[in-house]
């Protein structure tokens, strides 16, 4: 998460002082009073966070049937609302993986001039940000977390959004070179079991390969990456807590997964707010050079310059966006996508948790894809524990919502 660069102050660009948003919302604190565990919008201050979940019942929004996708699981046609019991999902080994996955899936998402498809049909990527899916004991980062990896936690996560959510299909997490690092060695396992684990589910996966914020390498918002490292320190630097260049990293984990079925989109960076051209060309080039059926996005908060979006290695454009923020002008993002003849999807939306908070996804969502170019939309965050402000957790009335546009 973070503001567009053109948003933020030069306060914010260039101060360390202050708890910043971003801080708040790693570490499961407040902004400007919002978001206590005891208060809700409206609720009264004798309601508890989970007292208040448990109120809502469970009851779907009707799905749509010009958006049903064949890879999204397909419950009783006379019961579209009906909670699926999820099969069994095995558990892959904590040790080091040695080979890559055998994926199971079939499909490969890809895009097709403004939209995306999958086995020849429209697609939209609907679904959450998990940014801890790949946090194991083994490779903890430096700020608050949970580690959703070990254990069963991820497929009970998974389990609990299809319990009111089953046509969603994507989880957008971090590929970060420090969750692939086990003792100073290279560890595949927690993305190897991200993977497994999300397609028994019926998960695709938007792997994000590096953040532009400072939390995982240092344990502090800043410092983000400077438009030095965008302009040629990628790919002669090593950052803190990684074993190589940035560059190097990419073109190690794009070669292990090149053309997965269960990854939906290469992400270059979280919110890379310094981001320049030749870097884009550079690094969509070589994933390019690697993978050249997955599609490839930014990962940027806001627009970026049409130089950029013509790239040929650019699939997709991206937006995040948050209201406590003042972040909503998405549609200069789905303007620019057009121009170039490329789709968009809201890669990041954090609404807090209030009694109009389900509303605020509809009223937003029908919006969103109500235009032609319009990919996905991925919620910030689903978490049962360890997470924000903008939680969404098991039982949540905004999930039919959601659902409801998959």
């Amino acid at each position: 998460m973070g503001k567009h660069r053109a948003e933020r102050t030069s306060e914010e660009k260039g101060s360390e002082n202050g708890i910043s948003r971003r801080h708040m919302l790693r570490t499961g604190g407040t902004v400007a009073g919002l978001g206590a565990a005891a208060l809700f919008l409206g609720r009264g201050a004798e309601m508890t966070e989970e007292a208040w979940r448990r109120s809502w019942k469970r009851h779907p929004y009707p799905r749509p049937s010009a958006t049903s996708s064949s890879a999204s699981p397909s419950p009783s046609a006379s019961s579209p609302s009906a909670s699926p019991s999820p099969s069994p999902v095995p558990t892959p080994s904590e040790s080091t993986s040695t080979a890559p996955p055998q994926p199971s899936a079939s499909g490969k998402v890809v895009r097709v001039g403004t939209g995306l498809q999958l086995n020849g049909s429209p697609f939209r990527l609907v679904g959450f940000n998990i940014w801890q899916a790949t946090v194991n004991t083994w490779n903890t980062p430096l700020n608050g977390y949970v580690p959703v990896n070990a254990g069963t936690t991820l497929q009970a996560w998974l389990a609990d959004i299809r319990a009111t959510a089953p046509h969603l299909n994507v989880i957008r997490t971090w590929f970060f070179q420090e969750f692939a690092i086990n003792a100073g060695a290279r560890d595949w396992s927690a993305f190897d079991k991200v993977l497994s684990v999300c397609d028994a589910a019926g998960f695709k996966v938007i792997a994000c390969l590096e953040d532009n914020w400072a939390y995982e390498r240092q344990g502090s918002h800043l410092p983000a990456l400077s438009s030095s490292w965008f302009s040629g320190g990628y790919s002669t630097t090593v950052l803190p807590r990684q074993l190589k260049t940035y560059r190097a990293w990419v073109a190690e984990v794009v070669a292990r997964y090149s053309a997965d079925p269960r990854i939906a989109v290469w992400e270059l960076c979280n919110e890379p707010n310094a981001i320049t051209q030749s870097f884009v060309a550079d690094v969509s080039g070589l994933i390019k050079s690697l993978d050249t059926l997955t599609p490839v996005s930014c990962g940027e908060v806001g627009p970026l310059s049409s130089g950029i979006y013509a790239l040929p290695g650019v699939d997709l454009a991206s937006y995040h966006y948050y209201t406590v923020y003042n972040q909503t002008n998405w549609q200069a993002v789905q303007r620019a996508a057009v121009a170039a003849g490329k789709p968009w999807y809201v890669g990041e939306c954090g609404f807090t948790l209030s009694t109009s908070r389900p509303q605020q996804y509809q009223s937003l969502m029908s919006n969103v894809f109500s235009t032609a170019n319009s990919a996905g939309f991925v919620s910030w965050q689903f978490a049962n524990q360890g997470g924000d402000i903008f939680d969404v957790r098991t039982g949540d009335p905004a999930l039919p919502v959601l659902n409801s546009y998959a």
